[in-house]
């Protein structure tokens, strides 16, 4: 039986979560270095979220140097956890496996599994509106989800 879903709440709370390494962009150059593909899922992260699914579009070859541009940010001043497991999911694959897994939220948030904190993007309406130029969630469409 899945456990019971927590409400979107579109805010930044401390989450009691946050234990792994700090975020950095050092670390999210690594994973993009290995990634030669994205999938692009609407819907959270979770076990029993998007990725059982067909992904919306899988991005290649220069989306994938343009979509780690958009995806920038500054490194959190402490460690948080927006309350919501995101509302697109971006599954990085590797020549023959996932590479790494996020989630980007419609608050601007963007959690990388295996991080201790999520991290706030720069310019988050900008990553939605070349996702949904793209095939993928569009903000608005993110935002409603998130409100259900």
């Amino acid at each position: 039986m899945p456990a019971p879903r927590l409400p979107h709440v579109p805010a930044r709370l401390p989450w009691p979560d946050t234990t792994g390494p700090d975020p950095s962009k050092t670390a999210l150059d690594a994973l993009w270095s290995k990634t030669r593909a994205v999938r692009v899922y609407p819907g959270e992260l979770g076990e029993h979220g998007p990725l059982a699914r067909a992904p919306a579009v899988e991005l290649r070859g220069p989306d994938v140097a343009e979509l780690a541009r958009l995806l920038a940010f500054e490194a959190p001043p402490e460690r948080f956890r927006v309350p919501s497991l995101g509302q697109c999911a971006l599954e990085l694959r590797g020549r023959l496996f996932r590479v790494g897994l996020l989630g980007l939220d419609a608050t601007g948030a963007l959690r990388v599994i295996g991080w201790g904190s999520d991290v706030v993007l720069r310019e988050p309406a900008a990553a939605f509106a070349w996702l949904a130029e793209k095939g993928g969630p569009s903000l608005p469409d993110a935002r409603e989800q998130g409100a259900r």
